[in-house]
């Protein structure tokens, strides 16, 4: 999972996250207040076959400060298929 974002204050904290929808579980998260092309493995045995996943921003601390934003350029799941 990879992904870029930024605050327009450093007292927030937001995170790409693979959510498990079906189950209500992250998977899987990058976070922070701001990163460059910041990645992360995934454990593939923590993804349960047959639920609904979906890749999504999540601001987990709100900055104290009116009219803060958070903008994220990219988020992007990469699935590797690999046969042993």
């Amino acid at each position: 999972m990879r992904g870029t974002w930024s605050a327009s204050h450093s007292d927030s904290v937001t995170a790409i996250e693979l959510y498990d929808v079906t189950d209500g579980a992250v998977r899987g998260s990058l976070s922070g207040n701001a990163d460059t092309d910041a990645e992360t493995s995934i454990d593939v045995s923590a993804l349960v076959n047959g639920n609904l996943h979906e890749l999504r921003v999540n601001v987990t601390t709100a900055s104290a400060t009116s009219g803060a934003t958070t903008d994220v350029k990219y988020a992007i799941l990469e699935l590797t298929y690999g046969v042993s």
